[in-house]
């Protein structure tokens, strides 16, 4: 077992990523030491992309897939990758992937479709465009915009800091079709 530091430091991905390259390397000199024969290897990778950069995790498969042909000529080689993100469905056919969830789990094309299309359809709940906190604080903007009630600086920070612009736009829209009826 070594103990050293690098300078700089990494990070906890990079860590985490040498880390599972090192056991792999490994597991396989184990097998090839106690077998005379071509090996059947199942390598089994629970959400190795956890803690990586979202740019390394959509290079994972082809990577591992690279590293194993490297150094597993003399073994048969499967990985299954279980995980949450589709930077890593879109390199997996769908004949090739389960969809763990509810009955309503629609099966779908996973091999090079879209990622941000593969992350809507299977990871965003009911269409929601925009994070919990965000869409109740427009909700509330509407709703006083509706009852008439006066919108505070605060509430009118909200609506110019609203990143959609569509939303953005439809909220400012509502604004002053709401002052203008207040003054007639």
């Amino acid at each position: 077992y070594l103990d050293f530091e690098l300078s700089p430091p990494i990070s906890s991905g990079e860590s985490m990523y040498i880390s599972m390259l090192g056991r792999i390397v490994d597991a396989f000199r184990r097998m090839r030491c106690t077998a005379g024969r071509r090996l059947p290897v199942l390598l089994f990778l629970d959400e190795a992309e956890t803690t990586l950069h979202p740019l390394w995790q959509r290079g994972l498969v082809y990577e591992m897939i690279r590293f194993c042909e490297r150094l597993t000529e003399d073994m048969d080689v499967q990985i299954v990758f279980a995980s949450h993100s589709p930077l890593l469905l879109s390199d997996i056919p769908d004949g090739n992937v389960i969809f763990l969830g509810g009955e309503d789990m629609v099966r779908q094309r996973t091999f090079a479709t879209n990622i941000y299309e593969l992350y809507r359809r299977s990871f965003i709940p009911d269409n929601a465009q925009m994070g919990k906190f965000a869409e109740k604080k427009v909700d509330d903007i509407i709703d006083k915009i509706e009852k008439k009630k006066t919108l505070d600086d605060l509430d009118r920070n909200l609506v110019d800091l609203t990143g959609d612009e569509l939303i953005r736009n439809y909220l400012k829209r509502r604004i002053r079709v709401g002052m203008s009826n207040a003054a007639n």
